[in-house]
C-alpha cells in the first residue's frame, strides 16, 4: 500500500505484481485484513459511490511502517527470492536438476 488512497482491487493487483503472478489474494483474504488494520487505526476505509472502498494509511500506520521498515524490507526480499524459485521450478531442466539434487542429498543421509 502506498501513502496515496487505494482500493481493495488495486491492492490485490499490487500483491499479484509483487509476487510475479505466483500469488493473487482473494477478496476473502484482503477485506478481513483491511478490517483488522482499520481496527488497529493503521488505515482508514471509506465507502465511495459504486460500492468501492477507498483505503488510506493513517499517520499511525505510516509511523508503524517507518518503525518496521527494515523488517518489511527483509520480508520483501524473501518474497522476491521465492518468486525466483517458483520461476526456476517451472523450467523443465531446472526441475529435473532440483529433483536429482534432492535425491542425491536424500541418499547421503
Amino acid at each position: 500500500m502506498t501513502r496515496d488512497a487505494s482500493h481493495g482491487y488495486e491492492l490485490i493487483k499490487a500483491i499479484e505484481t509483487l509476487t510475479q503472478g505466483n500469488y493473487t489474494p482473494s477478496p476473502g483474504v484482503i477485506y478481513p485484513t483491511l478490517d483488522f488494520l482499520q481496527d488497529q487505526a493503521l488505515i482508514t476505509v471509506s465507502d465511495e459511490e459504486g460500492g468501492r472502498k477507498q483505503i488510506a494509511i493513517t499517520t499511525q500506520g505510516q509511523q508503524w511502517l517507518d518503525e518496521n521498515r527494515e523488517h518489511l524490507e527483509h520480508i520483501h526480499e524473501r518474497i522476491k527470492a521465492r518468486c525466483v524459485g517458483f520461476e526456476l521450478r517451472k523450467n523443465p531442466q531446472m526441475k529435473r536438476a532440483l529433483e536429482k539434487l534432492q535425491s542425491r542429498v536424500g541418499s547421503t543421509r
